[in-house]
């Protein structure tokens, strides 16, 4: 059967209803081929905003994530230079145990 502008009025109100429930990628492919786009038009701009937003916030995190990555690699090239010398005998200084055992 025919969905009508009201029809597709009251869809793209459960979709705003829904609160993230629903979304629009998955009301379209129902939408009949005849649907409005200007009742289309608004959601479809929503979404597409709301989908440049959650790739701005990806993007932050793994931007973040590999500066993370490169402080801790640099650590460890500091660290991989260090070196120690231990006495015979030596304790660990928190918990006593030998450290040549």
């Amino acid at each position: 059967p025919a969905v009508g502008a009201a029809g597709v009025a009251a869809a793209l109100a459960l979709v705003g209803e829904s609160d993230g429930e629903l979304s629009l990628d998955a009301l379209l492919p129902l939408l009949p081929d005849t649907a409005s786009l200007d009742a289309l038009k608004e959601p479809i701009c929503r979404a597409l905003e709301g989908y440049a937003a959650e790739v701005d916030s990806l993007r932050k995190g793994t931007d973040e994530s590999a500066r993370a990555a490169e402080v801790a690699c640099e650590e460890l090239g500091r660290h991989r230079a260090l070196v120690g010398a231990l006495r015979p005998r030596a304790a660990c200084a928190l918990s006593g145990l030998a450290l040549d055992a």
